[in-house]
């Protein structure tokens, strides 16, 4: 997850402290933090920032996109609130992707044991406890994601996710 903040006020002092209070809660997420004081790194942040579009999109990330004013004292509770985003998004393509391998090995027209030389590649029939035993594998790892799926805000799923 990355948050970009432009964090402004009247009074200099008061934003120094605001930025360094939002750098400290970073660092105790294990995150990072960057100051653009300058005019010339405001623009490259900013620059930066334009980017992260262009990024998500090569990279089938997920991006949310928005200017909104967090207070400080509710900025755990917004972070949190993206994460389940993240791990939700990333749940449903983990049981797409097992889905479609159960797909696949349902088909049952592996293309194995396909060779004239019987000792290539093992026959479909010796490999079909194989096959059997991968779908009896999907089917637990498909029970498992839909559980955490469906019990993400018990407190075991809560501090595991932290």
């Amino acid at each position: 997850m990355v948050l970009i903040g432009d964090i402004v006020g009247d009074d200099e002092d008061a934003v120094a402290r605001a930025t360094s209070e939002v750098i400290r809660m970073a660092n105790g997420k294990s995150g990072e933090g960057f100051i653009a004081v300058s005019p010339e790194a405001r623009k490259k942040f900013w620059l930066d920032r334009s980017r992260t579009a262009a990024i998500a999109k090569h990279t089938n990330a997920f991006k949310i996109n928005e200017d909104v004013v967090i207070p400080l004292p509710r900025m755990g509770e917004y972070t949190d609130g993206i994460e389940r985003i993240n791990i939700e998004l990333s749940i449903k393509n983990k049981l797409a992707l097992v889905e479609a391998l159960e797909a696949f090995f349902a088909r049952g027209n592996l293309p194995l044991g396909r060779s004239d030389d019987a000792n290539e590649i093992p026959s479909a029939e010796l490999l079909e406890d194989r096959v059997q035993h991968a779908l009896t594998l999907l089917r637990e790892i498909r029970a498992r994601w839909r559980y955490l799926q469906d019990h993400l805000d018990t407190p075991l799923a809560t501090a595991k996710r932290r």
